[in-house]
C-alpha cells in the first residue's frame, strides 16, 4: 500500500513537471512568433505633457497584423527616422492618432516622411495611438513649448463630431488623459507589455471587459455646438499666437470610407458637419483640409483605397501606403497655397 501511494505521488509530480515544462516551452515559442508577427513598441506615461503616452526609445518593432512594417523609434520614442535634440530647428510638427503613428507601413512610406520629402523640410511626427482631436487640442500648448515649429503645426483627425462635454473639458483644461493621471504608472501592465504574447492575450481579454478605454464613434454625424467649437478653435489659435513660433495651424481631416453594393466608394461623413468645421476654422485663422474629394477621385481613377491592407478587411482600419501618400500630397499642396498667399 505504501509503495502504491509513493508511486502515485511520483506520477503526479512527474505529470506536474511535464505540464510546467510544456507550458514554459509553449510560452517561449508563442513569444518568439509574436516577436516576428506583431511586436509594436510598448508605451508608457509621457511626463512632459506633449503626448499622454510615449513609446520606448530606440525600440525596434515588427508589425504584420495590419499591413507590414519593420522600424525603430527615435531617441524620444516617436516614429521618426531622425532624433530630436533640444534646440533643434523644426519646420513642421505633425500631431495625431495611430494613423500618424503609422505602424502599418514602412517608415519611409508614412505621412511625415513623405511630407518632409515633398517640402524638403524637417517634419517631426509625434502621432500616438488614441490621440484624437480633443487630446491633441489639449496638448497643443505643451507641444508648441517643446518643439516650436517655425512653419506649420498639423493635427490629423478622423472624426468631426464631438459632444458638448468634450468641448467644455478642452476649454476648461480638464479633458482626461488617455492612461489616467499623468505621472501614474501601472507596473503590472508595463511588465506584461515586455512580453508580446502575454500583452496580446491581455488585450484580447481586455476587449471583453467592461469600462475599457473609450473609442471614437465614427458613425456619428451630428452637428457640433457652434459656440463651443468656436471657443475651442479660438483657444487653439490663441495658444499658437502666444507661442510666438510663427507657425500656422492646419487641421487635416481624412474621413472613413466604405464600399456600396455596386462597388462605388462612399465617404462616411456628413458634408454639412465638415462645412461647419471648415467655416469655424477659417473664422479663427486655422486652415482646414478635407480629404473626401481626393479619396473619391483616386478611387474613380484606378480603384485605389486609402484604408486597408492585403491582410485586413477592405476599406477599413488604418491608412495604407496609398492613403499616406494622398494625405501627404494634399497637405503639401495646402502648405504651398498658404505660403504663396503670405
Amino acid at each position: 500500500m505504501k509503495s502504491f501511494e509513493y508511486n502515485g505521488h511520483r506520477s503526479w509530480g512527474y505529470l506536474c513537471l511535464k505540464i510546467l515544462v510544456s507550458g514554459i516551452l509553449a510560452l517561449i515559442i508563442l513569444t518568439l512568433l509574436c516577436k516576428i508577427y506583431d511586436d509594436p513598441p510598448q508605451h508608457h506615461i509621457n511626463l512632459d505633457g506633449v503626448t499622454d503616452r510615449i513609446f520606448a526609445p530606440y525600440r525596434r518593432y515588427f508589425c504584420f497584423q495590419e499591413g507590414f512594417s519593420v522600424g525603430k523609434t527615435n531617441n524620444e520614442g516617436y516614429n521618426n527616422t531622425f532624433d530630436f535634440e533640444k534646440g533643434m530647428s523644426l519646420d513642421v510638427l505633425l500631431m495625431g492618432s495611430s494613423h500618424m503613428e503609422a505602424f502599418g507601413v514602412m517608415q519611409d512610406e508614412n505621412t511625415a516622411n513623405l511630407l518632409g520629402e515633398f517640402a524638403n523640410e524637417r517634419v517631426y511626427n509625434i502621432g500616438v495611438s488614441g490621440h484624437f482631436f480633443p487630446t491633441c487640442a489639449s496638448n497643443l500648448k505643451a507641444a508648441l513649448r517643446k518643439y516650436a515649429p517655425s512653419k506649420f503645426v498639423i493635427i490629423e483627425i478622423m472624426n468631426l463630431s464631438f459632444t458638448d462635454e468634450t468641448f467644455a473639458s478642452i476649454i476648461n483644461h480638464t479633458f482626461p488623459h488617455i492612461d489616467g493621471a499623468v505621472g501614474t504608472r501601472n507596473p503590472l501592465r508595463e511588465f506584461m507589455r515586455e512580453n508580446p504574447y502575454i500583452y496580446r492575450a491581455y488585450l484580447n481579454i481586455f476587449h471583453f471587459l467592461p469600462n475599457k478605454f473609450p473609442t471614437q464613434d465614427y458613425s456619428s454625424f451630428s452637428q457640433n455646438n457652434p459656440e463651443l467649437l468656436a471657443k475651442v478653435l479660438a483657444q487653439m489659435s490663441d495658444t499658437l499666437s502666444q507661442s510666438k513660433s510663427g507657425a500656422r495651424l492646419i487641421i487635416a481631416y481624412h474621413p472613413p470610407v466604405s464600399l456600396n453594393l455596386d462597388g462605388s466608394l462612399k465617404i462616411e461623413s456628413d458634408p454639412q458637419v465638415s462645412r461647419q468645421f471648415s467655416e469655424l476654422c477659417e473664422q479663427n485663422g486655422i486652415y482646414f483640409l478635407d480629404m473626401s474629394e481626393r479619396f473619391l477621385s483616386e478611387y474613380a481613377k484606378d480603384y485605389t483605397l486609402p484604408y486597408g491592407f492585403i491582410n485586413t478587411s477592405v476599406a477599413s482600419g488604418h491608412l495604407n501606403r496609398y492613403g499616406h501618400r494622398m494625405f501627404a500630397e494634399e497637405i503639401y499642396k495646402l502648405m504651398q497655397r498658404i505660403e504663396a498667399q503670405s
